[in-house]
Order: structure tokens, then sequence, then C-alpha cells
């Protein structure tokens, strides 16, 4: 049977391969259009690949400064990978979603995550450094108190909570049943993330260090997973629709996730209002012809289909 260590290091690498490629992945369908979600996705990615090195760091036979550092890279790695990822999954609903209202309720919730995110991460290192003792372990591993699992527990529960409520809003302006029924899955899946944390929360309370350090990568993992299945299925949706025939035209390169209904219908990509089918006599004019004014209001209009592609 595998040492405690090397279960740790297997784990992050399997895990955090699958997560990896994913954001990469991600990053490659949206790299024409990158938005504050895909920002998000990176960093959770980049804190990963970070946490990575810290694992496999020499364990014995090294300076207990070494220890002491790479415990401290794997704690604060973890928070921004989770909150990283929920962040992005609230920054692709913000993005989807066409009213202006609820976007800047969002952007509030968005700033609260972020203050959740710096409170825990402070309460976790205040607790460490209240009680030193654990810096002069053989494998310096601070000994997290029920506390933090509590914070944890009740953050986790309401995040994922209202990461779960915050969509149900587009059902209503999403006319496509493949997307609806798409956004189902998408948003859905946040529910695991919330199982993934609750088990990480249950050995934090039994206080069994290898499990804890092990169920938080895989919570790390599965939540960069997670923020990625939007973008990647809806890609994936889009594929299914050029492959059936349903596009005439040459395609954009990215699916029309949710629309207003105030009139982007007709201008997004040159489409008919209640039509699938691109209308390409609309973009066949003279550009010269246009109107100073004309040509501002196509450019914004331009703007917000490109906020509105995944």
């Amino acid at each position: 049977m595998a040492s405690p260590i090397d279960q740790v290091r297997i784990t992050s690498a399997i895990c955090s391969a699958g997560a990896i490629i994913s954001t990469l992945y991600r990053l490659y369908i949206r790299r024409s259009r990158l938005w504050a979600d895909d920002g998000c996705a990176l960093i959770s990615m980049l804190a990963l690949i970070v946490q990575v090195m810290a694992v496999f760091l020499p364990v014995t036979g090294s300076d207990p400064k070494i220890g002491i550092a790479r415990y401290y890279l794997m704690s604060v790695s973890f928070y921004i990978i989770v909150w990283g990822a929920r962040l992005s999954m609230l920054f692709s609903i913000i993005r989807i979603d066409p009213n202006e209202v609820r976007r800047m309720i969002m952007f509030i919730i968005a700033f609260i995550y972020f203050l959740v995110f710096i409170g825990l991460l402070s309460e976790h290192v205040s607790l460490c450094e209240a009680h030193p003792n654990w810096k002069k372990s053989e494998i310096p591993m601070c000994n997290i108190k029920r506390q933090i699992g509590i914070s944890q527990l009740v953050a986790d529960t309401t995040i994922d909570l209202i990461l779960l409520i915050a969509p149900l809003r587009l059902f209503i302006i999403l006319h496509d049943k493949w997307l609806r029924n798409g956004l189902t899955i998408i948003f859905s899946t946040c529910i695991i993330t919330t199982v993934v944390s609750l088990v990480h929360v249950v050995y934090i309370f039994l206080a069994d260090g290898t499990k804890v350090v092990v169920s938080g990568l895989i919570e790390n993992c599965v939540s960069l997973v997670v923020c990625n299945i939007p973008v990647i299925l809806t890609a994936c949706l889009k594929l299914r629709e050029y492959t059936s025939g349903y596009l005439d035209a040459k395609p954009p390169s990215f699916m029309i996730f949710a629309s207003r209904r105030t009139g982007l219908d007709t201008h997004c990509g040159g489409m008919n209002p209640g039509s699938t089918t691109p209308d390409v006599s609309a973009n066949t004019f003279n550009i010269r012809n246009v109107s100073t004014e004309t040509r501002s209001a196509f450019a914004t209009v331009s703007a917000t289909c490109d906020r509105l592609e995944v």
C-alpha cells in the first residue's frame, strides 16, 4: 500500500492533469473573446500548477522552512483554486445574462465572494500562526481546527446554493430545447462541488490529516473542471449542430448561449427573429454607404453579441 505522501502525490498528479487540460481547452475555445470568467479560470489553473509543485517538494531531509513553505503554498493555492472556480461560474452567468439589473446584482455578489475568500484565507493563516507547534513536526502540517471546518461548511453551501439559483431566470429567455437542457446539466454540476466540499469538511472534523489533504486536492480539481463545463459542453453542442446540417452558411466560432428580447436577435450574426439559420443577405451590404451613426450602432451591437457568446 502506498505511503500517505505517495497517495497525496498520485492524487495531485492524476486529478490536476485533467483539470489543467480542461482549462487549457476552455481557454483555446474562448481565445478570441476572453472575459472575467476565463481570467478566473486561468488564475485557478496557475494556482493548481503551484500546488502540484508544492506537493512534489522534498518532504524529509530538507530544511524545515521548506516544509512550512510547502504547507502554506498548498493551503493558499487551495483557496485560490476553489474560489477562483466559483467566481468563474458566477462571471459566466453574468456574461450570459442580458438583464442589466441582474448583472449588477451579481457583480455585487461576486465582490462578496471575494470578501469571503479573503476572510477564510485570513482565518486559516491566523489560526495556524496562533498555534505554531506544528512547524516543528517532521512533516509540517497545521492541525486545522473545527472552526475552519464550520466556516468552510457555511460558506460552501451558501455560495453553491447561489450558483444554483442565479441562472434560473435564464430558462425563460432561452428558446432552444438543447440550450435549455444544456443549461440544466451545466449549472447542476455545482452540486458535485458541494458534495466534494462536504466530504472535505467531514475529514476536517475527524482530524484525519492525509484524508484532509487528499479530499482537498480532489475538491480543487473538481471545482476547476466544473467551472470549465459550460464552455466545453457548449462547444460540443455547437459541433453537434454543425454536423447535423442545421447551418448552411459558414458558422461562427461560438454559440449564442442566450439572446436578448430587445432586437439583438435580428443583429447578432445576421439572425432573423425566430430563425436558427443566419441571414446571409443581412451581412452583404456596402459599409461605405452607411452613416457614421449607423456604423457606431453596429459596433455597439457587435460588442454586445460578443459578450453574449460562450
